[in-house]
């Protein structure tokens, strides 16, 4: 279940039930001196749970010898803070996504029935969504942690790493970079076999914008070793995979121009029901709706940069919703 990455990092996998992610790579490393470091912790499930604590027993990790960082909100990452955190572990957080912990459970925030209103997704297509769909989980309830900050230097067995705050899967993403032993704790920032899913935060945010100017920023680094939240590197270099992801979202957005030469006036709900979708369905009415809800999200998160980049213009209908056109 154990295994060793270098030195003393170790990984050891979480089950994510009913999840096409299969399970979190959750990091431990391991000091002679000082605390422990365990960096993500899986959803607040019971076979999560179960997996969790049995690794942290293996490791021999206790509140008083470790402490737990988590790179961003989503709750295959965070889930189980709150319970580390009520026992007794120290709990450490990027600053802008524990702000969102404590925020989404108020009133205003942008939440996800708005975001598929906004989208002009039908009403009844609105309730099948959020029958089944984990978004109720995607964010923890409210635990104490430590508030990290872009630079900050964290110091846990013998290594200085350094938090990168790499905006983009989540408003306050964040890796950790051991630049002495070329390290990169990647969280869902970059993903080898998989494409992090990149969606509308908030009616402000350029999301996309930030993601893709965050995956230039650790493009430049020496790195060795880069360790996703999820699956593995394969034979893949970091910066072969940022290059694919890049290419990826740029396709995306020549997709999007595509469908609307030929139908400008869409709404969002309308483009992505349009665009092509990496799943296993035989069109977009057996798509599940979980899945169709995560689509139209990111399907807003490139509209939203395009019209950031000058790509398109929206203008709302007679019901308030955004039809999006072609400037090319």
């Amino acid at each position: 279940m154990i295994e060793k990455i270098i030195g003393n990092i170790y990984r050891f996998p979480i089950t994510m039930p009913r999840s096409p992610l299969k399970y979190l790579n959750c990091y431990v490393i391991r000091a002679e001196q000082g605390k422990n470091l365990l960096i993500d912790t899986g959803y607040h499930l019971p076979e999560s749970l179960a997996d969790l604590q049995a690794g942290m027993w293996e490791l021999a990790l206790r509140p008083d010898n470790t402490d737990v960082f988590i790179t961003h909100i989503h709750a295959d990452h965070a889930g189980n803070a709150r319970f580390l955190s009520k026992q007794g572990y120290r709990v450490l957080m990027g600053e802008r996504d524990f702000e969102g912990v404590l925020q989404c459970h108020l009133p205003g925030f942008y939440g996800a029935r708005e975001k598929a209103l906004d989208a002009g997704t039908p009403p009844d297509v609105i309730d099948a969504m959020f029958v089944h769909n984990p978004t109720p989980i995607m964010m923890p309830e409210p635990f104490k942690a430590v508030r990290i900050h872009d630079g900050d230097t964290l110091r846990y067995g013998g290594h200085a790493l350094r938090a990168l705050e790499t905006a983009g899967h989540s408003p306050g993403h964040m890796c950790l970079w051991d630049e002495e032993n070329g390290v990169l704790f990647l969280g869902d920032h970059v993903l080898f076999d998989i494409t992090p899913n990149i969606v509308i935060w908030t009616r402000e945010d350029d999301a996309l914008g930030a993601y893709l100017e965050n995956l230039r920023k650790i493009r430049a680094l020496p790195v060795r070793y880069a360790l996703p939240g999820h699956r593995t590197t394969g034979s893949k270099t970091l910066s072969a995979r940022i290059d694919e992801l890049t290419a990826h979202h740029e396709a995306r957005m020549e997709e999007i121009e595509a469908i609307l030469r030929r139908e400008p006036g869409l709404t969002a709900y309308q483009i992505a029901e349009r665009m092509k979708w990496s799943i296993h369905a035989p069109n977009w009415d057996a798509f599940p709706p979980s899945q169709k809800y995560f689509a139209v999200c990111e399907c807003m998160a490139h509209l939203q940069h395009m019209r950031a980049l000058g790509r398109l213009t929206a203008r709302p209908d007679e019901t308030g919703i955004a039809r999006f056109t072609g400037t090319i």
